[in-house]
């Protein structure tokens, strides 16, 4: 496969890309087409969450539906709170001339504020991250059930992920430092499973119980109808809203396809040790997101998040923490692969789509993109002309002060 040239991504806000992979079978079929278990769809949410936190996020919102109405253009006949006054069509020609170009003004503003807090995502950004995620999940996965196998035990605990020769792992400098490893406390997580332990055990006491009571009625002759205990909201909510944001299905669905290997038959999971391995996907996440918003913002100057940005981080990751040019390349050489997969995938989605269209929607299709180029241009010269303002003006500064020396 063929490296992608990163450094043009077609790109798409968080929104456009979450809204391609929203449905349950189009999601699947990304996952089956890339062959990992992580979905982009849920690192898109993580990654929006930490880029553009909530109170930025509102500010963003208000400052959009300010420009959709500046970008109308549409001047009223009389200037607000005034009393209708008779123009010439000169005077109402200047009038309109000058409330355009106040317009125009407010737009070019409105850009630069949302260009200094805003982030975008392209398409291929949340497939490195997925990529990355789900490779160090995959090693922490193997590296647990060998040590698992090694004590000679059927389940596998939080505790193997640290123990054995775990500093040996290609990818323990990508996720070493996380929180949920930082924080890993044994004395904890055997308080934590003794709990769990008593509390199962008393859940499946009283659940005997009530079987027992219900042979006992039904042997003297009552009919017992089976009645389904009432719903809770609140709680229904809370589990959805888990089920949303968290990566325990997707953790489980790695475990399994691992255990399914001859040689791990017979292994089982605890349901404690999903949690910790979701913890420590959300935990790389936020800290790939914190990393790539410095280098997109205040090194790179730019706008948007892509792979590129992505493969750089993990690099700097690894080499810091003494690994070679050679072993980066072996996660390199993976997340290159996948982001060509999708390219390639994305590409025959995207012919296929349009072989169903019409003569009219292609013809429709084409002039949007035409606009939406011609759009994205103008967008491009007034961020051009701002920038040459401003560059003029320091320029103008720094000859100032060497003329005062």
């Amino acid at each position: 496969m063929s490296d992608l040239d990163l450094c043009n991504p077609d790109e798409q806000p968080a929104e456009k890309f979450e809204e391609g992979l929203a449905g349950t079978k189009t999601r699947q079929m990304h996952l089956e087409v890339l062959g990992i278990d992580i979905p982009p769809a849920r690192c898109v949410t993580h990654l929006k969450n930490q880029l553009i936190p909530p109170q930025i996020a509102e500010g963003l919102k208000k400052l959009n539906e300010e420009l959709k109405v500046y970008k109308k253009e549409e001047v009223p006949v009389v200037p607000e709170g005034e009393q209708p006054v008779v123009e010439t069509a000169a005077e109402t020609k200047k009038r309109i001339e000058t409330v355009r170009a106040k317009h125009k003004d407010r737009v070019a503003e409105i850009y630069a504020e949302i260009a200094k807090t805003s982030i975008r995502i392209s398409n291929d950004a949340p497939i490195a991250v997925a990529t990355i995620c789900n490779h160090s999940l995959r090693e922490i996965i193997n590296h647990a059930i060998q040590q698992t196998i090694a004590a000679d035990r059927k389940i596998v605990e939080v505790h193997h992920i640290h123990s054995g020769s775990v500093k040996s792992l290609l990818t323990y400098p990508i996720w070493r430092n996380l929180p949920t490893i930082i924080n890993y406390d044994a004395a904890y997580e055997d308080g934590l499973k003794k709990d769990r332990s008593t509390q199962n055990k008393t859940i499946k006491e009283e659940r005997e119980v009530r079987k027992k009571e219900r042979e006992e009625r039904e042997k003297d002759g009552e009919k017992i109808e089976k009645l389904r205990k009432p719903r809770d909201p609140k709680k229904s909510d809370s589990s959805k809203e888990v089920s949303e944001t968290t990566f325990i299905t997707y953790v489980d669905k790695a475990f399994k396809r691992i255990r399914d290997d001859e040689q791990n038959k017979g292994m089982r999971v605890s349901y404690r040790i999903r949690e910790y391995c979701s913890d420590l996907i959300h935990d790389l996440i936020i800290r790939l997101a914190n990393i790539a918003k410095i280098i997109v913002q205040d090194v790179s100057g730019v706008r948007t998040l892509n792979a590129d940005h992505i493969i750089s981080i993990v690099k700097l990751f690894m080499i810091d923490e003494g690994k070679t040019a050679d072993e980066f390349k072996k996660i390199d050489d993976v997340m290159r692969g996948k982001l060509a997969d999708y390219k390639e995938h994305a590409q025959k989605e995207k012919l296929g789509k349009e072989e169903k269209m019409t003569d009219d929607e292609k013809m429709e299709k084409t002039a949007k993109k035409k606009l939406d180029d011609i759009k994205r241009k103008e967008r491009e010269l007034e961020n051009a002309k701002t920038r040459a303002v401003e560059l003029a003006a320091k320029a103008k500064k720094l000859q100032e002060d060497l003329s005062a020396k």
